[in-house]
C-alpha cells in the first residue's frame, strides 16, 4: 500500500486539528479571568491542594464541586496543576489541544451519523471556528 493512501484518511483530520489550534493560540498569553471562575476552579480549588493524590482523585469523582459533577475537569485541572503550577498558559495551552483533538472527534461523530464526509467536515470546521467556543477555549 502506497504512503499517500495510507496518509490520505488523515489529512482531514489533521486540517482540522490545525486549524483549531491556530485559531486559538492567541489565548495562550491571557491571564487567569478572576472575574469568572478561574479563581474557584484553580487558585482556591481543594482538588489541587493534595496534588496528583489517590485522595484528591477520589475525591474528584466521588464530590459535587459548587453543585456541579465535573470529574473530567476538575482532573484536568489537577493534570495541569502537577505541569504548570498557577501559569496560565498551561491551563490555556490545555483547553487549545482539546480543543482542536475535539473538533476531531466532531468530524468522526458527524461522519458516522450523516454518511457524508463533505457535510461533516463543513460541520467540524464551523465547529472548530466559531467565535461561540472563544470563552470554552479561551
Amino acid at each position: 500500500m502506497p504512503v499517500l493512501d495510507r496518509i490520505k484518511p488523515l489529512l482531514l483530520p489533521a486540517m482540522l486539528f490545525i486549524t483549531a489550534t491556530i485559531i486559538y493560540l492567541g489565548s495562550l498569553d491571557g491571564a487567569f479571568m478572576f472575574s469568572w471562575d478561574d479563581h474557584r476552579y484553580v487558585t482556591v480549588s481543594p482538588f489541587l491542594a493534595d496534588g496528583l493524590s489517590l485522595s484528591s482523585f477520589t475525591d474528584i469523582w466521588t464530590q459535587y464541586y459548587f453543585a456541579g459533577y465535573i470529574p473530567l475537569t476538575l482532573l484536568s485541572y489537577n493534570l495541569d496543576y502537577a505541569v504548570w503550577q498557577f501559569d496560565p498558559t498551561g491551563y490555556h495551552l490545555t483547553n487549545v489541544l482539546l480543543h482542536g483533538v475535539n473538533a476531531i472527534l466532531v468530524f468522526y461523530a458527524l461522519r458516522r451519523l450523516i454518511r457524508y464526509t463533505p457535510i461533516a467536515a463543513i460541520a467540524a470546521l464551523l465547529f472548530a471556528v466559531h467565535p461561540l467556543q472563544v470563552e470554552v477555549v479561551a
